[in-house]
């Protein structure tokens, strides 16, 4: 087994010192992985999210996209899908560093079909902004079209819309074992993407960073707020910021219906 290094708190961890350390909590798990499906099965491994960006939050996990060669349930039943899931979520502490680890496993015909669906549209999507960690160079876009604009903010919409009502129900408590109230945020950053992208000429990029930066003359924009309570961590779940999380709540509502509004979405 791989055994991570440990990082020892001692005063306050720059940035840049916790990305070196979680750049080899990621070599780690890559030789777990690569070791533990068989290469003639696995034909790359990606890494996907914003764990070694600017963007990361404390409670960023670690996403693996291992792409494969076949669907064959006697080899799914040993190294992929929710064994290998139960297995990074058991060792947490120690293999992943104390992160969270998503570990997917993409087929190839699930990317070759020639079907559409918001699966397939969305897996080439994430897959284009993810970085190759072992095995072949993948060129995504001979598969066809990414999720659109409009379809991925209606999925989020609803996301923020779902999240948001079901704390609501309980005077806008939000479940910190899953961190929901940190969802919502992310949920609402990801609108106001599309938002930047289709009405205000933004060029895509998955950073939220670089959205924040191309909406910093808005100063009432609500990406603003995102970036702020995104940036305290889990500390913004505990009781005493209740209210704080209650008026994003509210606001979010209404940046939803104003969405809602300006895209003539039909949900």
């Amino acid at each position: 087994m791989f055994i991570c290094p440990k990082l020892i708190l001692i005063g306050m961890v720059t940035f840049s010192q916790e990305t070196a350390f979680l750049k080899k909590v990621i070599q780690n798990i890559t030789k777990f992985v690569v070791s533990t499906i068989p290469h003639d099965r696995l034909i790359s491994l990606y890494l996907g999210g914003r764990i070694l960006t600017r963007d990361r939050a404390e409670t960023s996990d670690i996403d693996l996209f291992a792409i494969v060669s076949d669907k064959d349930p006697r080899l799914l039943s040993k190294w992929g899908g929710f064994p290998m899931v139960d297995y990074l979520k058991q060792h947490r502490n120690d293999l992943c560093g104390g992160r969270e680890c998503s570990f997917h496993v993409v087929h190839m015909c699930q990317l070759e079909r020639d079907e559409g669906g918001g699966d397939k549209a969305f897996w080439i999507k994430a897959l284009k902004a993810s970085k190759l960690l072992w095995g072949k160079k993948i060129d995504f876009n001979v598969f066809g079209e990414e999720i659109s604009h409009i379809n991925e903010l209606k999925e989020n919409v609803k996301l923020v819309t779902d999240t948001v009502k079901e704390a609501k129900k309980n005077n806008y408590t939000y479940s910190n074992s899953a961190h929901k109230f940190q969802n919502a945020i992310k949920y609402v950053l990801y609108c106001a993407q599309v938002e930047a992208i289709v009405l205000k000429g933004y060029k895509y990029d998955p950073s939220f960073y670089k959205l924040i930066r191309f909406l910093k003359d808005e100063e009432d924009h609500i990406v603003h707020e995102c970036w702020r309570l995104r940036a305290m961590g889990t500390k913004v779940e505990e009781p005493k910021f209740a209210k704080e999380r209650k008026l994003f709540s509210i606001r979010a509502e209404n940046y939803i219906r104003h969405l809602i509004t300006a895209f003539s979405l039909h949900m």
